[in-house]
């Protein structure tokens, strides 16, 4: 049986990002969030503006603008970081863009259709060119980067959520470029 090569995921998400079981696209991950006791449910916490759609935008920060995704899960009670547009894909990663947000800004993330806080969270992740992100960055300052950081330099991420309640489903929760 031939040995799959191993997936590309940002590291910061590897203990809970479990890829859909075909994925084989090098260049777009697709997957949810599964923590390490096993559980699927998640509460949500975020900084962001909230869209009338129920979904999540940037918003603005002192000076700056972030937005943030936590995840706890509903059985071990662990947290997560999903997403900080300060720290994660290439703008976050590469250019420091964003703004960081202490934890106590963020607030609890309900259903917009039954109120709850409980929800099933997928990922889609477009990936950087290994070959670009050593073209751009890695030869400009390669004692701060290597070949392997172009999974977290990532340009985009998408977070559909699903009510694990009523089953309510906001497709674009998050649809973010991050380059």
């Amino acid at each position: 049986m031939e040995k799959k090569e191993k997936l590309p995921v940002p590291r910061y998400l590897t203990e809970i990002f479990q890829a859909n079981p075909e994925e084989e696209n090098v260049w777009e991950l697709n997957g949810r969030l599964k923590c390490t006791c096993g559980c699927e449910q998640f509460s949500l916490k975020t900084y962001s503006d909230l869209r009338a759609d129920g979904g999540l935008r940037v918003a603005r920060y002192g000076d700056g603008y972030a937005l943030v995704i936590e995840a706890e899960c509903r059985m071990c009670g662990s947290r997560w970081l999903v997403f900080d547009a300060s720290r994660h894909g290439y703008n976050g990663y590469v250019c420091h863009e964003g703004v960081e947000v202490p934890d106590s800004e963020l607030k609890a993330y309900h259903c917009p259709e039954c109120g709850k806080e409980q929800f099933l969270v997928e990922i889609g992740i477009e990936l950087e060119d290994p070959e670009q992100f050593v073209e751009d960055v890695v030869i400009y300052e390669p004692e701060k980067y290597s070949e392997e950081d172009y999974v977290d330099a990532f340009d985009g991420i998408s977070i559909p959520v699903e009510c694990a309640c009523c089953h309510h489903k906001v497709k674009d929760w998050v649809c973010y470029e991050t380059s």
